[in-house]
């Protein structure tokens, strides 16, 4: 069966009411692999991200779209900012311009774009655009920014022209139900003329249900007729179509292969920050040997992530968003010693009680000069000790220096002397837990076991 992603449905709880599992099974019966949900306002935003908790394989977006926007004040962002923690929110919008309705004014609709525009900027998210009667002023707004992030004109029914100058600069344009409908041969005409690795499909469920559909309730099994559609009006084979515009959603929204790394994750009412991929040790019982992320969040780095989008994630965060803010990766976070004590020093300042999460091997490439210059920034300092004794270390954890575990026990008393020190060990590590208790007892510290 051909898999399809439906970039854009309106999943509400208000729309779908109680079968919203019913539309959602109806739709990975029907290849539907993936859906995102934008949200419009806060309300629809919050729901969008519980659905992306709740289901796999149904991602969200938060936004307030630019017909909804004099219902907020300006403080709006603050809380979507909130949500983008959210395990499975993957965007920004929709956001945009719109010159057919005129209830907003053109000032006040650039002012939200630009404020949602900058959180996906800092972020590196994609961002959808919400675009009618004004694609053209949009796409200018763009070309002045020049943003490196992906762009998505969604439900896209401007000018050829238009569409042509945002697909040359890499830009995605996502057809929705009108394009199958017979009187929208300009649609058909774009469809047909666009660059197949620019173009995308939606439902823009509920509405504009398909041919042969329409006056149904629109829903993302019906992406499929958008697919087809664009399919025969190119005359390309219908797998080689359906195989890029599936290629084409991993590119404009980072999954799969390209997909984006989570920087900050919230678990157990604690934000996290993943700030790094290396590490100094191999243990055998690594979480990340098994699987690439936990509680619904990406966490593998393909590459180090950037120290600039590192502080510019940290800028958004908020002390009331969680009891403490934890400076882990992974990998180990000491492995970039200099932002680690940036970054803490900063959470600090705006009030955060910070964390550190770390092997405690920093010593075998670092002075305890160094060492200290970071600790000082943070209340707690959790270690993993993972042993009784250091054959059994060496064992377990694999780690570069031969003289590790005399490194782990200079830091935990350096540690000490600034900061709270808890010791840790991972239940499944293949140790006497019992023994590596006692003998944290015994360097005058308690152990919290893990897993």
């Amino acid at each position: 069966m051909p898999e399809y992603f439906d970039t854009h449905c309106h999943l509400y709880y208000d729309r779908y009411q109680n079968d919203i599992s019913d539309v959602i099974d109806s739709a990975r019966s029907n290849g539907v692999t993936g859906m995102l949900v934008p949200g419009v306002d806060e309300d629809t935003s919050f729901q969008a991200s519980e659905l992306a908790a709740r289901f796999n394989g149904v991602y969200a977006a938060v936004g307030l779209q630019p017909n909804e926007s004099p219902k907020y004040p300006d403080s709006y962002i603050e809380k979507l900012a909130e949500l983008i923690i959210e395990p499975g929110v993957i965007a920004i919008g929709e956001t945009g311009l719109d010159y057919y309705r005129t209830k907003v004014s053109r000032e006040t609709q650039y002012k939200h774009l630009r404020q949602q525009f900058e959180l996906a900027e800092k972020l590196g998210y994609p961002i959808i655009l919400h675009s009618r009667g004004a694609e053209k002023e949009l796409m200018d707004f763009l070309v002045e920014r020049e943003p490196d992030m992906p762009i998505i004109f969604h439900c896209y029914t401007g000018t050829l022209e238009t569409a042509v100058r945002a697909a040359e600069k890499g830009y995605f344009i996502s057809f929705a139900g009108p394009v199958t409908f017979r009187k929208e041969e300009y649609l058909r005409e774009m469809a047909r003329k666009l660059p197949l690795e620019q173009i995308l499909i939606e439902t823009d469920g509920p509405f504009m249900s398909p041919e042969p559909l329409r006056g149904r309730r629109n829903e993302p099994a019906y992406v499929r007729y958008i697919a087809d559609v664009i399919a025969d009006i190119r005359k390309e084979p219908a797998e080689t179509v359906t195989s890029q515009l599936i290629e084409n959603s991993n590119r404009a929204l980072l999954l799969g292969k390209h997909r984006r790394t989570d920087l900050v994750y919230s678990l157990n009412e604690r934000i996290y920050m993943n700030i790094t991929g290396q590490c100094s040790n191999r243990c055998s019982f690594c979480i990340k040997n098994r699987q690439d992320g936990i509680g619904g969040y990406y966490l593998q780095h393909r590459c180090e992530p950037d120290s600039i989008r590192l502080k510019n994630t940290l800028d958004i965060l908020k002390p009331e968003w969680g009891s403490e803010l934890v400076f882990c990766g992974y990998g180990e976070p000491t492995m970039r010693h200099s932002l680690l004590g940036e970054l803490a020093q900063k959470a600090g300042r705006k009030g955060f009680k910070t964390r550190l999460n770390t092997n405690g091997l920093c010593l075998s490439r670092i002075s305890a000069e160094k060492a200290g210059a970071f600790l000082r920034h943070f209340d707690i300092v959790s270690i993993s000790l993972n042993a009784s004794n250091e054959h059994e270390y060496n064992r377990t954890c694999r780690p570069e220096s031969s003289e590790a575990w005399k490194f782990l026990h200079k830091f935990v008393l350096l540690a000490g002397k600034t900061a709270r020190v808890r010791l840790t060990a991972v239940r499944n590590s293949e140790i006497d837990i019992e023994q590596v208790k006692k003998y944290a007892e015994e360097m005058g510290f308690s152990l919290r076991v893990r897993g």
